[in-house]
């Protein structure tokens, strides 16, 4: 790892001020969420939507609550792992603390994943190594998707759905094909001859591009924190995966697990597209495509959807109050 990025100096709280570019770019997204729920809305019978959500048992809810939970730890145990890793040693109550602050901004920034920034934010300032601090949520996001996509493709292959008259398989299968050769690429000298073509033209994308030469890297000097985080990835799964299946139990419909391991990495990677606030309508809408292939209603799957978001603003909640004890004592996390 370059020492260009190690060494990058953590910028006090102040210089980060929303620009004009910012403000419109937040405009776009609430009205582009605004479309795609109303599209999604004007196509259910809210009435029913109402009904199934109505008849939700308390005590499965309050289950699948717990799994996620459970999923988060597991989810910020994988952190912790790329941290140490990294040469950044940080105890679990403050990695816990900033996982769910990261929940709580998740749901008013653009995509699924928007607290990541805020997460990165307070571990360089804890750190005080910033380019270390960000390299390490992209990380542990790169290989999240990695896994879900391997998971995907597996289980995709005794599924039989089609999309658009393709089979979903190919459809993972390529996704993952296109993932691992970019990451081979990318973590070779490859990535530096793009950046260079690319100039100064596009530094969004060479940013990118920076981050997953030093992810690849990082990946390939150490099998063992590969083996490990994709066994805690395949955890989060599993449980994601429950807790879908109890609210499709829920609301009185059936499922065959293997298409849930099928859908939920599509609709994270869909969520993951940064045009609307924490994925909403898209999330809606991948919920309510993928679930018809299968023979479920709009309404069921919209039902299924929301459910999900429930769960993540409750999760959100305690991360608020993180924030807001830390703010109280003047610090910047617990």
């Amino acid at each position: 790892m370059n020492d260009a990025v190690e060494n990058t100096e953590v910028k006090p709280e102040a210089d980060y001020k929303p620009g004009r570019r910012s403000f419109w770019g937040l405009c776009l997204r609430i009205l582009i969420c605004v479309g795609i729920l109303w599209f999604v809305f004007s196509r259910v019978d809210l009435s029913e939507v109402y009904q199934l959500l109505k008849g939700i048992n308390v005590w499965a809810f309050l289950l699948a609550l717990l799994l996620f939970f459970i999923a988060t730890f597991l989810f910020t145990i994988r952190w912790g792992i790329i941290l140490r890793n990294l040469q950044i040693n940080i105890n679990l109550k403050t990695l816990i603390s900033l996982q769910f602050i990261g929940l709580f901004f998740n749901l008013f920034l653009p995509t699924s994943a928007g607290g990541d920034v805020i997460k990165a934010y307070y571990l360089s300032n804890i750190s005080r190594k910033r380019g270390m601090s960000y390299l390490s949520i992209f990380l542990d996001r790169y290989i999240g998707l990695i896994s879900a996509i391997i998971f995907a493709a597996i289980a995709s292959l005794s599924v039989r759905l089609e999309i658009n008259g393709f089979t979903i398989y190919y459809w993972i299968l390529l996704i993952f094909i296109v993932s691992i050769l970019l990451s081979v690429l990318l973590a070779t000298n490859f990535a530096r001859r793009i950046n260079k073509l690319l100039g100064t033209r596009l530094k969004t994308v060479q940013g990118i591009i920076s981050m997953i030469n030093e992810s690849s890297k990082t990946i390939l000097k150490n099998p063992k924190v590969v083996v490990w985080t994709f066994l805690l990835s395949a955890g989060y799964l599993l449980l994601l995966v429950a807790i879908n299946y109890i609210f499709i139990i829920s609301i009185g419909q059936s499922i065959d697990l293997k298409d849930l391991f099928v859908f939920l990495p599509v609709i994270a990677l869909l969520t993951s597209i940064p045009i609307s606030i924490n994925g909403l309508g898209l999330r809606e809408g991948a919920y309510i495509y993928l679930f018809s292939t299968i023979g479920f209603t709009n309404s069921e799957s919209l039902s299924i959807s929301l459910l999900n978001f429930v769960l993540f603003l409750i999760s959100g909640l305690p991360g608020a109050l993180f924030y807001l004890l830390s703010s109280r004592k003047g610090k910047h996390i617990l």
